[in-house]
């Protein structure tokens, strides 16, 4: 073989590789981030599922509470001649009778006015006597 005066030189270069580790920073942002996601979606998810069985827990709490007063009105009926007593009895209130204690404070407040309405000076001065003990 005729030599045709090529050389060949190897040399050892290290390469670039900086861009590997940004890719890499790059694809862990992006799982942090599909990770979040799908925990807010689970979150939501619960959320709504908590959310409903509440609700269908206080629809049930309110048709047992109805169907029990429906089963009392059922079990125990008031007979329309209790009702009509029941209504008299409401409006058959006895009248006040007051005590003796009480007559005694009525009929002291009378004299009191009457003394006062005759003679106002005079339960003035009364009154000022009274303030001036205390």
């Amino acid at each position: 073989q005729p030599e045709r005066g090529d050389q060949i030189t190897v040399v050892s270069r290290t390469f670039d590789r900086s861009h590997l580790a940004d890719a890499e920073r790059e694809m862990e942002a992006a799982r942090e981030e599909l990770a979040r996601k799908e925990r807010l979606k689970t979150y939501m998810t619960l959320g709504a599922a908590g959310l409903g069985l509440l609700l269908i827990i206080i629809l049930i709490f309110i048709y047992l509470r109805r169907r029990r007063a429906e089963r009392e009105e059922e079990i125990f009926p008031m007979p329309v001649s209790e009702i009509a007593v029941t209504e008299e009895e409401e409006e058959e209130e006895e009248p006040y009778v007051p005590t003796e204690e009480e007559k005694r404070r009525i009929r002291r407040f009378d004299n009191v006015k009457e003394i006062t309405g005759d003679n106002p000076e005079e339960a003035a001065k009364l009154v000022r006597a009274w303030l001036s003990e205390d």
